[in-house]
C-alpha cells in the first residue's frame, strides 16, 4: 500500500506509460528531490547550404525527417520545425501533395540531398510562411518540365515585396529563367519530358531576406505533371528563434543532501524512483477518469512536465477508443482538466492507436508529443513526433509543428515504435524498440536545428517494448525497463543494472 502525499513543490515528469508496463518519467522536486528527466534524441550530419553571419544559426527542413504515409496524405496547410522558427506548407489549385520520397534522384548542382517533398502541379500555388522571419533562405525545384512554368515572388513581415536574389538553372539545364534580382522570378520549361535521374530540369531559389512569405505560382496548359522540392535551409535570428537553450532542466538540481529521484508510472499512480536508495514511494495518483480502456488496466500516458509553470502533460492509454485528448494536471492547484479535447483541431494526422501509445517532452516552453502508428502487419503508418507551441499568458495551446517522423511498418515487419524519447540541449534522443529495425536505429540522437542523424547505435536486444528513457538534472541519460535503469554513455553503451524496489514494483 502506498503512502500518498500531498505534494506541494515543483514536479518535473517527463515520458510516458506504454504497453502495461511501468513508465519513467521526469521529474523534479525542488526542496525534497532532484528529478531525471525523460528524454530520447536523434542526431546526424549533412551539410546546410545557408551561411549565416554572426547573430543567425544554420536551420533546415531535412525531408529525410519527414515520412507520410502512402493511402492519407494530410490536407493542407502542414507546418514543418526549422530549428526553433517553424514554416507554414500551404497549397493551392490543383497543386496536392505526394509526400516525401526518393523518386528524384539527379540533385547535382542543387541544395539538396535524399528525400524530396513531391507535389503534383497544374495550376495552382505552393506557399511557405516562416512564423518568424529568415535569411539566405535556399531551396531547389526539380523536375519543372513538359511546359511548366514557375514564378517566385516573396514577401517580408510587413509585407512589402523583396527581392528573388537569384533564380538559376543548374549546367545544362533545358529551363528558362529570368527575373534574378527583382521581386518576380521565372523559370519555363519546354514541352520535353526529363528524367527522374536528370538535372537539366531544376531551379536554385535563394532569397537574401528578410523574407517570411515565398509563393510558387505553378502553370500548366493542360493536365498535372510531378515537381520535387528539395531540403529547405534558411538562417534564423539568434534573438528570436536561433538557439536552442542548454542546462534546460538544471532547474532540477537538489539541494544539498537530497537525494536524486527519477518517477514512474503504474496503472494511474505516479511514484518516485529514489536513485540513491533505490526504493520508491507514491506522490499522487491521476484518478481513472477517462484512462478506462478495454484492452489495457487504467494507465496514463504521454507525460511531459513544464517545471517552470509546474504542470503535468499527459493522454491516456486508451488506444482501444483512439483517444485523441491530451489533459494536464495543475500541481500548484490539484486540478486536473483536459487541455486539448481533439489534437486533430492542432493539426496533428491520426491513425490507429490514436495517443495511446507515443512519447512525450517538455523542452524550451514547448510540449513534444509523439503520435504512434498502428502495430499491425499490413499497415504503413509512420511514428511523428509535433512541437506543440503554448501561450505564455493563457497556457493554451497555439498550433502543432512536425519535428520528425519514421514509417512504422514497412508492410510486413515493425521497423520503427518507440520505447521512449525526450528532448534536451536542442537534441532529441530516440530509442526505438521494433522487432525488425534498421541497424544503427536503436537509439538516435537527432539535431533540432539540422533536423539531421549525428550518431546512432543498434544496441542489440537492450531497447525492448515497454522501456523508458530519462536524463538527470546533470545530463545523464537512462534506460529503464523492469524495476531497473542503467545509465546510458552518449556512445551507444549502458553500465550495469541497477533494480529498485517497493509496493507497486
Amino acid at each position: 500500500m502506498f503512502q500518498k502525499i500531498k505534494i506541494v513543490y515543483d514536479l518535473n515528469f517527463t515520458n510516458y506509460y506504454k504497453h502495461n508496463k511501468p513508465l519513467v518519467m521526469k521529474t523534479l522536486l525542488q526542496k525534497l528531490v532532484s528529478i531525471v528527466i525523460f528524454a530520447s534524441i536523434y542526431f546526424t550530419t549533412q551539410q546546410l547550404h545557408a551561411q549565416c553571419g554572426a547573430g543567425f544559426t544554420n536551420a533546415q527542413i531535412n525531408f529525410d525527417m519527414h515520412y507520410f504515409e502512402t493511402t492519407s496524405m494530410p490536407t493542407s496547410p502542414l507546418n514543418f520545425a526549422i530549428g526553433k522558427n517553424k514554416m507554414r506548407f500551404a497549397w493551392t489549385g490543383t497543386n496536392t501533395l505526394n509526400g516525401t520520397v526518393a523518386t528524384h534522384s539527379g540533385q547535382g548542382g542543387s541544395f539538396g540531398a535524399g528525400n524530396d517533398m513531391q507535389y503534383t502541379v497544374g495550376n495552382g500555388a505552393d506557399t511557405l510562411v516562416f512564423d518568424k522571419e529568415v535569411s539566405n533562405l535556399r531551396f531547389s525545384v526539380y523536375d519543372i518540365d513538359n511546359s511548366q512554368r514557375m514564378v517566385v515572388t516573396a514577401r517580408n513581415a510587413a509585407g512589402t515585396s523583396i527581392n528573388i536574389t537569384t533564380l538559376a538553372r543548374v549546367s545544362g539545364s533545358t529551363l528558362t529563367t529570368l527575373g534574378s534580382g527583382s521581386t518576380s522570378a521565372s523559370a519555363t520549361a519546354s514541352s520535353t519530358a526529363v528524367a527522374n535521374n536528370a538535372t537539366n530540369a531544376t531551379a536554385n531559389v535563394t532569397i537574401a531576406g528578410p523574407v517570411k512569405t515565398v509563393i510558387l505560382t505553378f502553370t500548366k496548359a493542360t493536365g498535372t505533371d510531378p515537381v520535387f522540392i528539395s531540403d529547405i535551409t534558411a538562417c534564423n535570428n539568434n534573438t528570436t528563434t536561433g538557439v536552442f537553450p542548454t542546462n534546460y532542466q538544471a532547474i532540477s538540481t537538489p539541494e544539498a543532501g537530497q537525494p536524486h529521484y527519477t518517477v514512474a508510472s503504474y496503472g494511474d499512480s505516479i511514484v518516485a524512483v529514489d536513485m540513491v536508495n533505490n526504493t520508491v514511494q507514491l506522490l499522487y495518483e491521476v484518478g481513472n477518469t477517462n484512462l478506462i480502456d478495454t484492452l489495457f488496466p487504467p494507465a496514463i500516458n504521454s507525460l511531459a512536465y513544464d517545471p517552470y509553470n509546474q504542470v503535468v502533460y499527459f493522454a491516456d492509454n486508451a488506444r482501444a477508443r483512439r483517444n485523441l485528448s491530451l489533459f494536464k494536471y495543475d500541481v500548484k492547484t490539484g486540478v486536473k482538466s483536459t487541455w486539448v479535447a481533439d489534437i486533430r483541431t492542432l493539426g496533428i494526422q491520426i491513425f490507429g492507436n490514436g495517443m495511446g501509445s507515443g512519447g512525450a517532452s517538455f523542452y524550451d516552453g514547448a510540449l513534444y508529443i509523439g503520435q504512434d502508428m498502428t502495430n499491425t502487419s499490413g499497415t504503413t503508418e509512420p511514428a511523428t513526433v509535433y512541437r506543440i507551441d503554448i501561450d505564455t499568458i493563457t497556457g493554451n495551446a497555439l498550433s502543432a509543428t512536425r519535428v520528425w517522423s519514421k514509417r512504422g511498418y514497412d508492410g510486413t515487419n515493425s521497423v520503427y515504435d518507440w520505447a521512449d524519447f525526450v528532448i534536451n540541449d536542442g537534441v532529441f534522443y530516440n530509442f526505438n524498440s521494433a522487432a525488425s529495425r534498421a541497424a544503427n536505429t536503436g537509439i538516435e540522437h537527432i539535431s533540432l536545428t539540422t533536423n539531421t542523424v549525428t550518431n546512432g547505435y543498434s544496441l542489440g536486444s537492450t531497447i525492448i517494448n515497454g522501456s523508458q528513457s530519462g536524463i538527470a538534472y546533470n545530463g545523464t541519460i537512462y534506460h529503464f525497463h523492469d524495476s531497473a535503469y542503467q545509465a546510458y554513455n552518449n556512445a551507444g553503451g549502458f553500465a550495469a543494472r541497477v533494480t529498485y524496489s517497493g509496493a507497486g514494483t
